[in-house]
């Protein structure tokens, strides 16, 4: 059963981890002034706190972008998420959370990029997210 959940965590990372690199995106640059860095980080720990508290549903309905919403339903994210927690243990805090900017280098589309730190009971876990100007999730990635 944990070769099985193993496999199927690799694959959906593989897949997300992929469908934002195919946007192109350029190395980190500095955040854009279409983004407000407090607000980036509000809206990328509340992401963190709706997954911990095992909310997948929600943070698919209304924080996916429409073009990452079959990639990113509840039970795609619950199905990556659950087995990192499970391992990482209780939540305990936010200890950091950074945030850059990076552009598609093809549209010249401009994103938000958010890498939270989390500490947990057993260890800590980084969440990347990655926000569009709408502030909808255009990547998400744990590790």
């Amino acid at each position: 059963m944990k070769k099985k959940v193993s496999v199927i965590l690799t694959v959906v990372l593989g897949v997300l981890l992929l469908a934002f690199a195919l946007t192109g995106c350029s190395a980190s640059t500095q955040l854009s002034n279409k983004f407000n860095e407090g607000t980036v980080k509000s809206t990328a720990e509340s992401v963190v706190n709706l997954v911990n508290s095992g909310d997948y549903q929600k943070v698919s309905d209304t924080m996916v972008s429409d073009t990452l919403k079959a990639d990113l339903s509840a039970d795609v994210l619950n199905n990556a998420v659950s087995p990192v927690l499970a391992k990482a243990g209780e939540f305990d805090s936010i200890s950091s959370d950074t945030v850059t900017g990076a552009v598609d280098s093809k549209t010249k589309k401009e994103f938000a990029v958010s890498v939270v730190i989390a500490k947990y009971k057993n260890q800590a876990v980084q969440y990347t997210i990655s926000f569009d100007t709408d502030m909808k999730i255009e990547g998400f990635y744990i590790k």
